[in-house]
């Protein structure tokens, strides 16, 4: 006979379970809420999630209440994941438009909530010894060893105009585009321009001898479009307000984690907000659309004028273009920098994930390819 009080607390339901586990646990709620007690014992032949879930909450005593959490929190995690996963089937079959699944998602997270804000001592170990989280680079490791871009991160990548942000951008889209499905909102250049730069940045050849057309230049471009048409990689090139890019990132985003390029957020449309108050409600909400979906969010900002006019100086956050709520919003801003001596460098001006500094890069310009230099950390 199984008797415990874990089963007063639980906020598990039978919709939580895959049948048969759904009529089991059922059954056994049932039986205990009659009786008090768990007696059936073959409630143990026919499933081993329930079985485990029984010995976590029905045959311990207090002092194994973290086990009884596990559990509790691994069944529920399990059973988001389908809903998330069934939610985002029905609003890209058009079954249901985005505000409702907006609203079915919240109801979904608030359901768990109960269960996800208690965590294990072995939990909140795993997290800082997990290296899951963090994106994952196959060229711009200074940077990542710098930076920790993590999931789930809003990235600021800030530059003055013709400085190269595009250019750096488009670097870290061939990047990590090794390892993640990305896309890419290009508000400011022409498609041809985008596929150019990519197959540049990939190949090595310059603009003007892939326009030459010649025999070799035209065994790099190829070999270059082979090579990146096996990458997940989508263009975005019509302009879009920001309820249009929230609805695209929710029919892209899935359980494999992607990673979202916008360049740049000064050209996203938001009716009725003034210049000022139209940067801070897109900032704010590239920040929440960055957590609540599974991106990572690298958006592209102008600096503001005064800026632009003495390369002597260092950069700083008040540069950028109403830099308030675009700096608060941020995980981390970097910018891209070039000095009075046309020396190029990569300025990591704020991190929520450890230390700030720089990283002295080499920008060929004829062929957009990007390459790390030395390192300083502040």
């Amino acid at each position: 006979m199984l008797n415990n009080k874990l089963l007063d607390i639980t906020i598990l339901e039978a919709k939580h379970f895959l049948e048969p586990a759904a009529s089991i646990f059922a059954t056994m709620q049932s039986i205990y809420r009659k009786h008090g007690a768990v007696i059936n014992e073959d409630l143990f032949k026919t499933s081993k999630d329930v079985q485990d879930y029984i010995i976590a909450c029905c045959g311990l005593g207090s002092e194994k209440y973290e086990l009884f959490e596990h559990y509790q929190n691994y069944v529920i995690e399990k059973w988001t994941e389908r809903e998330i996963i069934k939610l985002s089937d029905m609003y890209k079959s058009g079954k249901i438009d985005l505000e409702e699944f907006e609203t079915k998602m919240n109801e979904t997270k608030q359901s768990t909530s109960l269960s996800l804000q208690s965590l294990t001592g072995q939990e909140i170990a795993n997290s800082c010894w997990s290296g899951k989280a963090n994106i994952k680079v196959s060229k711009f490791y200074k940077l990542q060893g710098l930076m920790r871009m993590k999931e789930h991160d809003f990235v600021i990548l800030a530059g003055s105009t013709g400085v190269g942000k595009s250019g750096f951008a488009m670097n870290l889209l061939h990047d990590l585009s090794t390892n993640y499905p990305c896309y890419f909102f290009n508000f400011e250049m022409g498609e041809d321009e985008f596929n150019q730069r990519l197959v540049s940045i990939d190949s090595g050849l310059s603009f003007n001898e892939m326009e030459k057309k010649d025999a070799n230049a035209a065994k790099g471009i190829k070999e270059a479009a082979r090579r990146l048409q096996t990458r997940k990689i989508t263009s975005i090139n019509n302009s879009m307000n920001l309820a249009q890019i929230k609805s695209y990132i929710a029919k892209a985003s899935s359980q494999q984690h992607i990673i979202v390029f916008i360049d740049h957020i000064g050209l996203i449309g938001v009716k009725g907000f003034s210049a000022y108050d139209r940067m801070t409600e897109v900032a704010k909400e590239l920040r929440k659309i960055s957590l609540d979906y599974n991106c990572t969010i690298i958006g592209l900002s102008q600096l503001n004028r005064e800026s632009t006019r003495d390369t002597g100086k260092s950069p700083s956050l008040s540069m950028l273009r109403d830099s308030g709520e675009v700096e608060q919003s941020a995980n981390k801003v970097l910018f891209i920098w070039k000095n009075d001596k046309d020396e190029y460098s990569l300025r990591l001006l704020k991190n929520r994930s450890g230390n700030t500094g720089v990283i002295n890069i080499d920008y060929k310009k004829t062929t957009q390819q990007i390459t790390e230099l030395s390192q300083y950390v502040k």
